[in-house]
């Protein structure tokens, strides 16, 4: 049961950091709430990796990291207790 819980949180994370990526694209999108509050929910999975990950131009990888990282932990998750 806890397991499927985490599962489900790591989904919703993971739909969050696509929608955090999706945003950057938007003109001044950090002033609206909605992404605020993303980036806010995201935050502790994507700073982590951009302190370690070197800057490469204008594209950012620690969203495509962090979406990689939660894919082998619910892997994981699933081979071992579901």
């Amino acid at each position: 049961m806890i397991v499927k819980f985490l599962l489900y949180i790591l989904e919703i994370i993971s739909w969050g950091i696509v929608a955090r990526a999706l945003s950057s694209w938007i003109p001044d999108g950090r002033k609206y709430t909605v992404v605020q509050i993303l980036y806010k929910l995201t935050d502790p999975f994507i700073k982590p990796i951009q302190k370690f990950l070197p800057a490469s131009g204008m594209i950012d990888f620690s969203p495509l990291i962090s979406i990689t990282l939660i894919l082998v932990i619910r892997s994981v998750l699933k081979g071992y207790f579901l």
